[in-house]
């Protein structure tokens, strides 16, 4: 938890880590459609990758860590290349 004491008032802010791959993505934003627009990619591609006729590679993890500002990270996408992520 981090605090923030600069108002006078405390405010607590509770810091959440989700481990998420992209299945697990889809299903937080509903469809395949919307979550390729937050992740600017099409709905093929994620159907793609979600049928496995694209796998996943360490670049396409690295890449859709970057494009999901985190949500799914290399580790939670592909833990067999980065092994598993710390606690």
């Amino acid at each position: 938890m981090l605090t923030n004491k600069n108002s006078g008032a405390n405010i607590v802010k509770n810091i959440i880590f989700t481990h998420m791959n992209l299945e697990q993505f889809v299903k937080k934003h509903r469809t395949q459609a919307r979550a390729s627009k937050i992740l600017g990619l099409s709905q093929g591609m994620i159907s793609a990758r979600l049928n496995g006729v694209y796998p996943m590679t360490a670049d396409v993890a690295l890449d859709l860590e970057k494009r999901s500002n985190r949500e799914m990270t290399r580790f939670d996408l592909l833990p067999e290349v980065f092994g598993e992520k710390a606690a």
